[in-house]
């Protein structure tokens, strides 16, 4: 593309289909066929900046009858688009569409940041987007990316390096505490009872004789989006964890769970139902953080250890509520940019299964929000975690542990399948909930050791009931 195409002053724009329900461009560009204009609505997530400035810019740009040309993306589907807009209307109390005749119904009454009106809207290909705006955005919380004078604005945080030496490496995997209404553990020792630290700290001197390195929490801090016990008594747990365990809060790594969000009442428009949650995170972290990050650590010996932290509760569509989706090309396009080496021990975290752990899904009928097991797009995860060199995945959801290894066959371009090398994934079980499945009656908790190229991995099952833990598995991966 000639220099002089780049744009200069403009904005990208990346969409999702849950309200469209997989048509958000065909019923803009079926209305701008009719009436030869269409308006488009930012639907602007709660977390974002409300670029103001920006849009004014634009604004300007547009009142003198100059076009400016917009990117559309959708990642999940890797469609790309290029439009046309020639007028901006923009308030922070948000204003429902200027003309309804020329708005996808879908908008309905709905209040919105900003609206842009086109009056062209063109597929194009990922390298022609790329020469047009410079880049594919790769934040996975932002919605707007403004461009200002050739350069995109995308405050991309997902890799934090921590520098912390954490040799040797051992990690304690928990998951699924519910506090609140499923919390099964009582907060003093009574007669048949043990408060849950007892237990782990008991564990650490007879069983461990060490202090984990990092500990692995895969979601469900709370039972059923109970927001304020995940603000008050979750801050309290995690703290307490740290403690027990003299690590510091970036030693602790979190993913949420279908509980840790209130997605009976979702809100697609703005995602403030994720702010509690995103709130949490900022209190115990103390800086923003988004729901998905690589978090990297050093070793004495110069090896690294990267965990990516993945946010499987993210909305595909309403129908689909009820499972797990993580949406990989978020990843994909930030592993693309740094390749592991072979002293890299690469991991990653979810809450929702990649393959099924229990014989059969119990879903919860008290809560029918994302309760289904696996993954709905666990075929690109395991194979995009197999070409990222990922060692291991941890996940917690149905209350039962368990360990299995998978090799995901892929095609080399020979016309023959090539297997990846095994990924091992493994389920925590329930930490605390006393809402326990059929298949599995006791709460549990992993505890992993690397020693050279392997790691010990061992699965400890216990009661609230005061006693001896037992061992329920032990494996070398």
């Amino acid at each position: 593309m000639p220099a002089e195409l780049k744009v200069v002053d403009s904005l990208v724009l990346r969409y999702r289909d849950f309200q469209a329900e997989g048509h958000t461009i065909s019923e803009h560009i079926e209305l701008l066929k009719k009436a030869g204009e269409v308006w488009w609505g930012w639907w602007k997530k709660e977390s974002e900046p409300s670029n103001i400035d920006h849009l004014g810019r634009l604004q300007a740009i547009c009142d003198n009858e100059d076009e400016v040309k917009v990117g559309l993306f959708d990642r999940a589907l890797g469609k790309f688009h290029i439009a046309n807009c020639v007028h901006i209307i923009f308030s922070d109390q948000g204003n429902t569409s200027p003309d309804k005749s020329r708005t996808p119904a879908y908008y309905s009454k709905t209040k919105l940041k900003a609206w842009f009106k086109f009056n062209n809207i063109e597929e194009v290909d990922r390298n022609y987007f790329v020469d047009l705006f410079g880049s594919v955005p790769l934040s996975a919380e932002t919605t707007l990316f403004p461009i200002h004078n050739g350069n995109m604005i995308d405050k991309n945080d997902f890799f934090f390096y921590h520098g912390k030496n954490i040799s040797p490496l051992s990690i304690l995997h928990i998951s699924d505490i519910h506090l609140g209404a499923d919390f099964g553990f009582s907060s003093r020792r009574q007669p048949g009872r043990e408060p849950i630290f007892d237990r782990l700290k008991a564990d650490r001197d007879k069983i461990f004789q060490c202090n984990p390195s990092l500990v692995i929490f895969s979601g469900d801090i709370t039972t059923r989006a109970d927001i304020q016990v995940m603000r008050e008594e979750g801050l309290k747990f995690l703290k307490r964890v740290c403690d027990l365990f003299k690590i510091e809060p970036e030693q602790l790594i979190i993913v949420p769970g279908n509980h840790d969000f209130p997605l009976k009442d979702v809100n697609p428009t703005d995602y403030s139902h994720e702010s509690e949650y995103r709130g949490l995170l900022r209190d115990f972290y103390g800086v923003e953080m988004g729901s998905s990050c690589m978090h990297s650590f050093v070793h004495s010996n110069g090896r690294k250890t990267e965990v990516l932290a993945m946010n499987s509760v993210r909305l595909r569509s309403k129908e689909l509520k009820n499972f797990g989706y993580t949406e990989w090309g978020l990843y994909e396009d930030q592993l693309r940019k740094v390749n592991a080496d072979n002293n890299t021990t690469r991991i990653a975290v979810l809450h929702h299964h990649l393959i099924p752990v229990p014989y059969e899904d119990e879903l919860d009928s008290d809560y029918t929000y994302a309760s289904a097991s696996t993954t709905i797009d666990a075929g690109s995860v395991i194979e995009g975690l197999h070409n990222h060199n990922f060692r291991l995945a941890f996940h917690g959801h149905q209350h039962v542990s368990g360990v299995a290894r998978i090799s995901r066959g892929q095609p080399n371009g020979n016309g023959e399948i090539k297997l990846n090398r095994e990924l091992s994934i493994v389920s925590a079980g329930s930490l605390t909930s006393s809402r326990l499945a059929n298949y599995m009656r006791n709460n549990s908790y992993n505890f992993l050791v690397q020693q050279g190229e392997k790691f010990n991995l061992s699965s400890y099952e216990y009661t609230s009931a005061t006693g001896p833990t037992k061992r329920s598995f032990y494996c070398k991966l």
